[in-house]
């Protein structure tokens, strides 16, 4: 009979050391609790997210006598609070643009000047309109800008939504 020794058939155990494991524990329990952190995170604009649409449409009026598309006069916009949560907002802003060209105006309404700021529920709409004409006399050359964005900022200043119509 032979007598051979033990580790003749096996080989020894490797074993990582002991910094490089403890390491890769630590970085795999920081990478889940990262992981679950944005995950479940929680602030005002994802507890209650602002979900405003808005509906620009330009027409033209009695009174412009012209079908040529770049003599629109008016501008007709409807806001509507697709939100759970009230929605309060100050008066909109209104921005031609051409290429890297940007005129920004704020339109005066006469008559809905004392609706701002306006505070819009759940499942309500506001419509008004806007006579872009007065922005075309005041600078002729705006009628070479091809887009009108229309920028709905909040109560602190920041905007909340901006749509772009193109014409």
């Amino acid at each position: 009979m032979i007598i051979l020794p033990a580790n003749v058939f096996g080989q020894q155990e490797v074993k990582p050391e002991g910094g490089l494991l403890v390491f890769s524990v630590i970085f795999l329990l920081a990478l889940i609790l990262g992981l679950l952190y944005f995950a479940f995170r929680r602030n005002e604009k994802t507890v209650h997210p602002v979900r405003l649409q808005i509906k620009l449409k330009l027409f033209h009026d009695d009174y412009s006598g012209r079908g040529n598309k770049y003599f629109y006069r008016k501008l007709e916009v409807k806001i509507s609070n697709r939100g759970k949560s009230p929605v309060e907002f100050s008066s909109p802003l209104i921005q031609f643009e051409r290429l890297n060209k940007k005129r920004k105006f704020k339109p005066k309404m006469q008559e809905e000047q004392r609706l701002y700021p306006l505070s819009l529920y759940p499942g309500t709409d506001h419509t008004f309109k806007i006579d872009i004409g007065k922005f075309y006399q005041i600078d002729a050359a705006l009628q070479n800008y091809k887009r009108i964005r229309l920028l709905i900022p909040g109560i602190e200043g920041e905007i909340i939504k901006q749509q772009v119509l193109k014409f």
